[in-house]
């Protein structure tokens, strides 16, 4: 049966789809006629990457509606989740803390910081989205905008500020406080998953649902294209060190993602650094891995990833192996090559042509 290749390579990560693309917005970057009605591929840049979508339709006008539609979605959850906007809703909530009051918020920003704490009790706080007053530090490390590690005081000083038990929720008025002063939330861990999940609601509104949804990174493939069977992924590996084969995934309806340091790192006094910080060190993680996480919401992927690189790899593999709908694959570059540590029901999801 004929099949589809996309390459996936995801947060901190590089993505390419094996498509022609032009510059626009309103109209396909690209369009073919499959035999099958038409593909049409969208794309248009938020929350710092770029969002693509490809849809199988018949109806042009129908399609991009829907692709309209979906982008001023994300770009309207952008004004809620973005830390780098100074009157985004996040950020203003960020302003409060300390106050010890509630805070009224969207239930955009109640929905995500409640699926934010369950992923950070779920992983013992390996996921944070209070890590922020590190993540802002960490950025100036990454873009090498400082030369130095944050010493073992600037550590300390912002440590009171970090903790998800600090986040306190009033489920009735809708409304969070944030406990310590100077705390900063930072959803970049899971803000694009929760955008792609929101997405994909506008495009089934418009009733397109043979779609495949990259939001800078994080994947999540609906129907597949009409005549195949799933919508075929492929997760590179590291060929600059291994030289391997890339693998293929099958999927359909539900998310990916992948989280690593492949191309986000540093390197200080020889030691080489993540762009994703550990909340419990407050520096980038050292130990050099991917995560890839297959599940039925993208947001859970999308900040089970994350967590991932984070936690020690037995751990990672066993929280993962204790929850309904989701696997996951973690690759380690070692001094002894790569190794892979697999969730009980990964391979399930692997492809092989002919098969």
């Amino acid at each position: 049966m004929p099949y589809c290749q996309i390459c996936v390579r995801n947060t901190g990560y590089l993505f390419s789809v094996l498509f022609i693309f032009l510059a626009s917005i309103s109209n396909p970057v690209s369009a073919e006629m499959t035999g099958n009605g038409s593909r049409f591929v969208f794309e248009s840049p938020h929350m710092g990457t770029l969002f693509r979508i490809t849809i199988y339709s018949d109806d042009f006008e129908r399609a991009r509606e829907a692709a309209d539609s979906s982008f001023q979605r994300v770009e309207v959850l952008n004004t809620i989740f973005s830390d780098y906007l100074p009157d985004s809703e996040v950020q203003l909530l960020s302003n409060t803390s300390g106050s010890d009051q509630y805070i009224p918020v969207s239930k955009e920003l109640y929905d995500i910081l409640s699926i934010a704490q369950e992923v950070s009790q779920l992983t013992g706080g390996a996921f944070d989205v209070t890590a922020g007053p590190f993540t802002h530090t960490w950025r100036d490390v990454i873009r090498q905008s400082r030369s130095d590690l944050p010493c073992q005081n600037e550590i300390s000083v912002l440590s009171s500020s970090v903790g998800y038990e600090l986040i306190s929720f009033h489920e009735t008025d809708q409304a969070i406080r944030l406990e310590a002063p100077d705390m900063q939330i930072d959803l970049g861990g899971i803000g694009k998953g929760y955008a792609a999940t929101e997405l994909w609601k506008v495009l089934q509104h418009f009733g397109m649902n043979q779609v495949l949804i990259n939001a800078g990174g994080d994947i999540l493939p609906g129907d597949p294209p009409p005549g195949r069977d799933n919508w075929i992924l492929v997760l590179p590996e590291n060929p600059e060190i291994d030289n391997q084969t890339p693998i293929s995934i099958k999927l359909a309806n539900k998310a990916i993602t992948t989280s690593g340091d492949l191309y986000q790192f540093v390197e200080i006094d020889g030691v080489r650094y993540s762009h994703i910080v550990d909340p419990e060190t407050g520096l980038g993680v050292t130990n050099q891995n991917s995560a890839t996480v297959i599940g039925k919401d993208a947001t859970l992927t999308d900040a089970l990833a994350t967590a991932l690189t984070v936690l020690p790899h037995e751990d990672g593999i066993a929280i993962i192996n204790q929850l309904d709908g989701f696997e996951a694959r973690i690759h380690m570059l070692t001094e002894d090559g790569s190794q892979f540590m697999y969730s009980d029901g990964f391979n399930t999801f692997l492809f092989t042509p002919g098969n």
